[in-house]
């Protein structure tokens, strides 16, 4: 297994006052009442998955790391996307995370 070619698929949209952004491939969600600060979350959530995986499930890490989201996801995904493409989705913002990310000291 080799994380560091691993890319996860994001998005991030506004609804009503605040951001939501989520990890379509990790199936991770996180909001804030900035677009920055739904990310930042986000971001410290794949972090956090990712340390998990590759230390404490280590035995699990390729099931965990190289699942596929819910197919609901990645069609909401996919539909963000070309929104975007068509400048329709202006309150969208799609986006790819490469991994790892660096890991917290504990």
């Amino acid at each position: 297994m080799r994380p560091q070619n691993l890319i996860v698929r994001c998005l991030a949209r506004r609804e009503g006052d605040v951001f939501v952004a989520m990890c379509v491939d990790l199936t991770l969600a996180a909001q804030g009442s900035t677009l920055h600060e739904a990310r930042e979350k986000l971001h410290a959530q794949i972090a956090s998955y990712i340390g998990e995986a590759l230390t404490v499930d280590r035995k699990h890490a390729p099931a965990l790391l190289y699942r596929k989201g819910p197919l609901t996801d990645r069609l909401v995904y996919r539909f963000c996307q070309l929104r975007t493409m068509l400048k329709h989705g202006r309150n969208l913002f799609v986006y790819s995370e490469a991994l790892p990310l660096k890991l917290a000291a504990v």
